[in-house]
């Protein structure tokens, strides 16, 4: 039996992207990346729940980003779920992050490069109406 773990999300950039190198000399960029999804609460009105998600994007698609996107920019990515620790004053603690592998900024914005190795434009079309 095979597995899978594929993440797709679309939601909206909530920090600068900086651009850094790591010690093996790679350019990648960590974000973060809200997504939301409408639900009731017990009076049955109408209710937007907001999720964070930790983004990290390596090597062109990083450089591109870093370049053409900011803070509130619209992103589409596909990657994959990535578990990573973190070492604070001797506390280790466990994470879990989006390795992302491909990303897309969202068409319709003036001025805005496609950023993605293989054409998606079907699927962020599809999916642009997700932010409004």
């Amino acid at each position: 039996m095979g597995s899978i773990n594929r993440v797709v999300l679309m939601g909206l950039i909530g920090n600068h992207p900086e651009l850094k190198v790591s010690s093996g000399g790679k350019p990648y960029v960590h974000l973060s990346l809200s997504t939301y999804r409408r639900t009731k609460d017990a009076n049955g009105g109408a209710r937007r729940e907001t999720q964070w998600h930790k983004i990290m994007i390596w090597g062109k698609n990083a450089e591109l980003c870093a370049s053409f996107c900011t803070k509130g920019s619209p992103l589409y990515i596909e990657g994959h779920l990535a578990n990573y620790t973190k070492e604070d004053n001797g506390h280790r603690t466990f994470h879990i992050g989006i390795v992302a592998e491909q990303l897309q900024l969202i068409p319709g914005i003036a001025g805005t490069p496609t950023v993605s190795s293989e054409n998606r434009d079907s699927e962020v079309e599809s999916a642009r109406g997700l932010l409004n």
